[in-house]
């Protein structure tokens, strides 16, 4: 159905309950470690991020390293103990320039990223506002915010993988406060039938 709100006021509104802007540039680097379990192994995911533009992702299971993806704010490149190093280029560089950068939603502008609303949808049974983004070399992604509180509860986007193009979602809840920012505790990612 349609919104009542531009995607910029929604922005606005999200970048303003999580903590509001200024709060949010104080920030110079956050770390974020997840863990799951998947078929009886534990999975960990550790992600560091530091201003202006600087990522690195570990992936682990069951205690070994499977994977690296680190960004420098020019280069992006994926490790892993059998492939080595291979570049990152294309639509997945595109988006990790983004998600490199901490709180990217309050700066969006500076980035040459164009927030479109699509309307309102029911995503994990909430209602939301369904927004898409897109860079300015036309690499695009969805993101979705509840009407109730403005906050992120999911993102959309096109991966590709060693079997072609899938699409991937990303939702996020358990919001809780650190150091006067609301951050999501819970990230549940789904890709085709499989849920972690």
């Amino acid at each position: 159905s349609s919104a009542d709100m531009t995607a910029a006021q929604v922005i606005d509104k999200y970048v303003k309950a999580i903590g509001g802007a200024d709060k949010l540039k104080e920030v110079t680097s956050m770390q974020k470690t997840y863990e799951a379990t998947i078929q009886g192994r534990k999975l960990k995911m550790k992600q560091e991020l530091m201003s202006p533009d600087m990522y690195r992702q570990v992936m682990e299971v069951g205690g070994m390293k499977q994977q690296e993806q680190i960004y420098n704010g020019e280069k992006a490149v994926m490790k892993s103990p059998r492939a080595g190093e291979r570049e990152i280029t294309g639509d997945a560089k595109a988006r990790m320039a983004v998600f490199s950068q901490l709180f990217y939603h309050a700066h969006l502008d500076e980035m040459d990223v164009e927030a479109e609303m699509q309307g309102v949808t029911s995503i994990n049974g909430q209602q939301a506002y369904e927004i898409t983004m897109t860079t300015g070399n036309g690499t695009s992604w969805t993101e979705f915010f509840s009407k109730d509180d403005y906050m992120q509860i999911g993102r959309r986007q096109t991966v590709q993988t060693g079997r072609g193009e899938r699409e991937t979602t990303t939702y996020f809840s358990n919001y809780q406060e650190k150091k006067g920012i609301m951050i999501p505790h819970t990230m549940t990612q789904s890709m085709g039938p499989r849920q972690f």
